[in-house]
């Protein structure tokens, strides 16, 4: 570790990634609690770089959007001065343009972190045509970042060495929710409502549950994209045989923090995952998780601890496991405890930010 310097004199790192309230998803979120950590701000001045959210554009858009982001980046860089840029990205357009951004703030002179979010990385370098091209931007940045020790393992097999595994966390709020097992009851899926997350698997469970008796009412806070998707959504979600099940959009953090303070089981059949943000929140705030084997799940929830595990698409599997929690109330409520106490432990922000402060430090020792 480098000596810490007197607080006036703070190295400035600023973190660019899409940082508005208004943008959902483990990336936006994970960007804002570290702008925000507390404990990082400590020794180090932290400012913010919005990317903005262009996920739904068109190419010509986001082509235009991306040049006036590295110009706007790039006049950011020339006036803020900051020891190091750390730039949030996932996978597929989000990665060429960071990585490219990584560059060019590197030209200028700083360090560089380039902090590699997404459950998609590994499709989309496997069905990528360019994978000389990815690897060749990976190995740009001083430092690159992964979310949980199964995203290193992958990111070092394009053989690129990741400095150092920086966890997702949930936010100080949510582990503040209160305790109350006895007055849980809802079933909750947090995420985008889409067949990637898995939420036409976790309606086919839930029809499974109520033939069997199991009437717990299912909230799906998140976001429906448009598309063919949406219809079939809201067709699926209509069916009278799901029972009480409702549709949250929008919903923002003291919203979820409710919805949470009510939840008797955390559901999350996601095909593929980075390491889920609402995942944790979801064990901060004491709620077993029946999530499926994917991503850096795992690394998070050891099966039978902390939650339950399936593999992807089982609608089966997932009632069974849903089933057994919601019939024992003992069993819940103890994975519920061992899931907060792995959350402060593991996921809390200040892990997060012991983690930044040891790849900072790193990174401003080979000065």
């Amino acid at each position: 570790m480098v000596p810490r310097i007197p607080n006036s004199a703070k190295p400035t790192v600023l973190v660019a990634g899409p940082l508005a309230e208004n943008i959902t998803g483990g990336v936006a979120s994970f960007a804002r609690l570290h702008l925000g950590n507390r404990l990082l701000r400590r020794d180090f001045t932290l400012a913010g770089f919005d990317t903005g959210d262009w996920r739904e554009a068109s190419l010509p858009v986001r082509l235009l959007a991306s040049a006036a982001l590295y110009l706007r980046l790039m006049a950011r860089v020339i006036l803020t001065q900051p020891r190091i840029v750390h730039i949030h990205c996932s996978s597929g357009r989000s990665f060429y343009e960071k990585s490219v951004l990584a560059a060019a703030c590197r030209l200028l002179g700083k360090k560089t972190v380039l902090h590699v979010h997404g459950g998609g990385f590994q499709e989309f370098y496997r069905s990528s045509p360019l994978k000389p091209l990815i690897r060749f931007l990976l190995g740009r940045p001083h430092a690159v970042a992964a979310v949980a020790p199964f995203w290193k393992e992958r990111l070092e097999q394009l053989g690129r060495a990741v400095t150092l595994v920086v966890p997702n966390c949930a936010d100080y709020g949510f582990f503040e929710v209160a305790e109350d097992p006895a007055g849980r009851r809802l079933l909750v899926f947090i995420g985008d409502l889409t067949e990637d997350k898995g939420v036409f698997v976790l309606l086919e469970a839930i029809r499974a549950l109520r033939e069997r008796g199991f009437s717990s009412p299912c909230v799906l806070a998140g976001r429906i994209q448009a598309g063919p998707g949406s219809r079939r959504f809201e067709e699926t979600v209509g069916d009278r045989r799901l029972g009480e099940v409702r549709v949250v959009r929008n919903a923002g953090g003291k919203e979820v923090r409710e919805l949470l303070a009510q939840a008797a089981v955390f559901v999350l059949p996601s095909r593929s995952e980075g390491l889920p943000i609402a995942m944790l929140e979801a064990m901060a705030a004491g709620v077993p998780v029946v999530a499926s084997r994917v991503g850096g799940i795992p690394d998070a929830v050891t099966d039978g601890v902390e939650g339950c595990l399936v593999a992807v698409d089982d609608a089966a599997a997932l009632a069974d496991k849903i089933a057994a929690l919601l019939a024992d109330d003992r069993l819940r409520q103890s994975m519920g405890r061992r899931a907060r106490e792995r959350a402060l432990a593991d996921f809390h922000p200040d892990r997060a930010g012991q983690a930044l402060a040891r790849l900072y430090d790193s990174i401003l020792q080979k000065e």
